[in-house]
């Protein structure tokens, strides 16, 4: 790489940061220590890291909102019902097994609602196949689990990915890119301690509030850092 002040930002750069709000807050602090390089231009290329993971073209996010606790998802983001009769919901496609049921819970609200694996399995597919960016939010109270992407629909064909799920006792962002179309996830875990909120298909879900809140704080800390050093810079 060439020295920091002829830093180039390539969409390459920002895609790999997408979702990581340690690795997008070292990479403005390496930006911030060229010389040559602004604090605007520092700023709004870290602003571009977080909000590519939330904004997608054609991303479908599952948010459950409108699901009742207790309702099983069943087929309702397959334009049909849930299992209490919400619906019909938007037609992506995707159908549920009777594992997930809707807990007053989640990232996003309100109504905060999120879906629990009820047993050690539960599979989602995705009927036509998908092949961009797919995430979501998960926390996990018991042992390590795991989402495991298939080929085929009910967990046939092969394996094209896994995304590990390990405890985690608040909500965390993950997800994965694959150039390979899978057509079910099949989720693991304790029964009834992992619990899943917006399923996005077509994008990387940008870190949960907490961790947002974070990184602007840090943001605005570099912008203070960088407007002193530009300043003591100008006085000389």
């Amino acid at each position: 790489m060439e020295r920091l002040s002829h830093l180039q930002l390539s969409n390459e750069v920002i895609d790999s940061q997408v979702g990581n709000p340690v690795a997008a807050i070292q990479l403005a602090v390496a930006i911030g220590r060229g010389k040559e390089v602004t604090m605007t231009r520092t700023v709004l290329s870290c602003l571009a890291i977080l909000l590519m993971g939330a904004v997608g073209a054609h991303a479908d996010v599952l948010d459950f909102n409108a699901l009742q606790v207790g309702e099983q998802v069943q087929g309702y983001y397959n334009g049909g019902l849930g299992s209490m009769g919400t619906g019909p919901g938007p037609n992506f496609g995707i159908t549920f097994t009777n594992d997930f049921v809707t807990v007053a819970d989640g990232v996003f609200g309100p109504p905060f609602r999120a879906e629990q694996l009820t047993s050690a399995s539960g599979i989602m597919d995705v009927a036509a196949g998908f092949t961009r960016p797919f995430s979501f939010y998960f926390k996990n109270s018991g042992a390590g689990g795991a989402a495991n992407l298939y080929s085929g629909l009910d967990g046939g064909g092969s394996l094209v990915g896994t995304i590990l799920l390990p405890t985690m006792p608040g909500f965390a962002a993950t997800g994965l890119l694959t150039g390979v179309p899978f057509r079910s996830v099949v989720f693991t875990g304790s029964a009834n301690t992992l619990v899943f909120d917006n399923i996005t298909f077509g994008a990387l879900v940008i870190p949960e509030p907490a961790s947002v809140s974070l990184l602007f704080i840090v943001l605005a800390s570099l912008g203070f850092v960088c407007r002193n050093r530009i300043g003591g810079r100008a006085t000389h």
